[in-house]
């Protein structure tokens, strides 16, 4: 591994064989006495090493945009309870969620013919321009209020 160091226009080639001979800590090889270090020659080092550094640079950019998304999720997680909270405040919680298809006696109406055996349950879907699922979560409503 190769290291150039610079001190007062002077320029002094440093040759490194394993990093860990390098220095003991960050501090003390960085920045002691006002020197600064850059590493060169990465192409010259041993190919499984480029390897070794390239996962680990690859793993913590990794776990930090992990860390970042996980705190954007609890922030909205957060801000999203708090709004429905202030809703409920307001007394207008029932405006959450999306609008109605239509209104419930509109719907009754009309599946009352099916219960009197006039129309069948898809001529009322298509009458009423409902897809199944929504048809069947109004006669659940119905049969709950009249049932």
């Amino acid at each position: 591994m190769k290291y150039q160091i610079e001190t007062n226009n002077e320029k002094v080639t440093l040759i490194v064989s394993e990093l860990d001979r390098l220095g003991r800590n960050k501090e003390l090889t960085l920045k002691e006495n006002n020197k600064t270090t850059t590493c060169q020659g990465l192409s010259k080092l041993d190919k499984n090493m480029v390897t070794m550094m390239m996962e680990t640079i690859n793993n913590m950019l990794i776990e930090m945009y992990v860390s970042f998304a996980h705190a954007e999720m609890e922030k909205r997680a957060k801000r999203q309870s708090e709004g429905i909270e202030a809703k409920k405040e307001r007394g207008n919680w029932s405006d959450y969620g999306r609008p109605r298809t239509m209104d419930f006696e509109k719907s009754s109406k009309e599946y009352k013919r099916v219960l009197k055996g006039e129309i069948k349950s898809t001529e009322c879907m298509k009458l009423l321009g409902l897809t199944k699922p929504t048809y069947y979560r109004y006669k659940k409503e119905y049969e709950e209020k009249n049932m």
